[in-house]
């Protein structure tokens, strides 16, 4: 595996297609709110309480509280797309997330905690910060520039640095991995609603029907006090469990040690060790896989295993330029490539390394 990516001369793309089913529900913010609205009663102390779950008003177009009694949900993450001749909302899953998500899985498994955040520096000379930190920084990333792991997401991810020394700005190259999210089972707007909330409403405006979504009010927990956190009680949109959506890997120039990552996420997704989205640590963002379909668009496929002639991405403008190979047995195959994934990190560095599987 090269130490940069070389862009200059294709040799091939790798294709995955991952089926994915949401386990647990799954929480993007957009960093938009909705107004939001609850039906009120008086009580006999002469307080207004609410009432759950009853004549509920939700309007997606107003994004400004109109009175006091108003209140706003954080949306779902949104896009837009053309519909005939209609720019159309559409919640969505966004490939950043996916992405964000697979690389910070993977510092966290296969580089040492102190080297977790040696390549977030973007200070140049001059900035407020003490010189001697900022030497401090770039001495630390040029040490964990050198380990296994961040060569190895280097080369996959990309690496952007903007640290004002030569020698570590020209360590930016550009990543080899691009991913795309399919688009979420769009229902009727009476299904989405109903789905919604289980309650009534009495005005409801959505922006998008696309997903399974529900409507989860909580509240945080003072850390001193362990009670409930005051101001901290808000609303928000989530996707909910048993949504089924496509994710779509590309890699230019693969080598087995990336369809090593590929089987090495999954094992990640499928234990519930690799989350995707907010509020993780409460038990959203669990995904599983229900298939994997993997295409390699090669004239080179001596390196790799398992690969039979054949297509699942047919439609491909590659397939006039390479001859298509597929990974039938991928339950099988995906073993030997983690093994190939994990000889070259152990390896890394020695003479050996030339002579690997």
């Amino acid at each position: 595996m090269s130490r940069t990516s070389d862009f200059s001369e294709i040799k091939g793309v790798a294709n995955i297609r991952w089926h994915l089913k949401t386990e647990t529900s799954l929480c993007i913010k957009s960093g938009t709110t909705s107004a939001w609205k609850q039906a009120t009663s008086n009580s006999r102390d002469g307080n207004t309480d609410k009432m759950r779950q009853v004549d509920a008003r939700f309007d997606f177009f107003q994004k400004n509280i109109q009175d006091e009694n108003d209140a706003q949900i954080s949306d779902f993450y949104f896009d837009t797309g053309i519909k005939g001749n209609n720019l159309q909302i559409q919640y969505c899953i966004p490939a950043s997330s996916v992405r964000g998500a697979l690389r910070n899985y993977t510092i966290r498994r296969i580089i040492e905690k102190p080297f977790w955040n040696a390549t977030d520096i973007s200070k140049k000379e001059g900035d407020e910060e003490d010189p001697k930190n900022q030497e401090n920084e770039r001495q630390l990333m040029k040490t964990a520039l050198k380990t296994p792991g961040w060569h190895l997401i280097q080369n996959l991810f990309g690496l952007a640095t903007d640290s004002g020394e030569d020698e570590l700005d020209a360590e930016s190259v550009a990543g080899r991995l691009q991913v795309s999210v399919g688009k979420l089972t769009q229902l009727s707007a009476n299904q989405f609603r109903a789905n919604l909330l289980h309650g009534n409403f009495s005005e409801f405006r959505t922006g998008s029907t696309h997903g399974k979504m529900a409507i989860i009010t909580r509240n945080p927990l003072d850390r001193v006090t362990q009670g409930a956190k005051k101001g901290g009680l808000h609303s928000f949109m989530e996707l909910t469990p048993g949504n089924e959506f496509d994710v779509f890997l590309r890699i230019t120039n693969p080598t087995p040690e990336d369809l090593g990552f590929v089987a090495f996420w999954e094992q990640g997704i499928n234990t519930g060790l690799l989350r995707l989205g907010g509020l993780t640590t409460i038990g959203k963002g669990r995904l599983r896989i229900l298939s994997t379909q993997i295409s390699l668009f090669t004239r080179t496929a001596d390196s790799f295993t398992g690969l039979n002639p054949g297509s699942h991405f047919s439609g491909d403008r590659l397939s006039d330029i390479f001859p298509e190979y597929t990974i039938e047995n991928w339950q099988e195959a995906r073993e030997t490539y983690i093994g190939k994934l994990r000889y070259f990190y152990q390896s890394f560095g020695k003479e050996a390394s030339d002579d690997r599987p």
